[in-house]
């Protein structure tokens, strides 16, 4: 997942998001997941598609470390306002893009 950068590239993956969620939500029912977790992938999936369309983000060197930075402060303020929920979602989603953010020398 990275932010995309000029309107024609979010506007492309607005388009197919619908899609692609529906074909990715029914491959995993067919695996063995549990659906607490199975959902939370999804949401978490669902909100970094959305991160990747803020033109904000897009001018991040690293994407993926823009994403995780926004998650950490949604999660900061979550906590701040008592809602553990999205606290942790926002946290979850904070996690995810920091392990997918490339290696130092796959960057280029």
């Amino acid at each position: 997942m990275q932010p995309k950068r000029s309107n024609d590239e979010r506007r492309q993956l607005v388009t197919l998001l619908p899609s692609l969620l529906k074909r990715v939500s029914a491959a995993m029912h067919g695996v063995a997941w549990p659906p607490d977790e199975r959902e939370r992938f999804m949401s978490n999936l669902v909100e970094a598609h959305a991160a990747a369309v803020k033109p904000s983000l897009a001018a991040a060197a690293l994407p993926t470390a823009a994403v995780a930075e926004q998650a950490k402060a949604e999660a900061e303020q979550a906590k701040a306002a008592g809602d553990e929920r999205k606290a942790a979602k926002a946290e979850e989603l904070a996690v995810a893009m920091t392990q997918a953010e490339p290696a130092p020398e796959e960057r280029a």
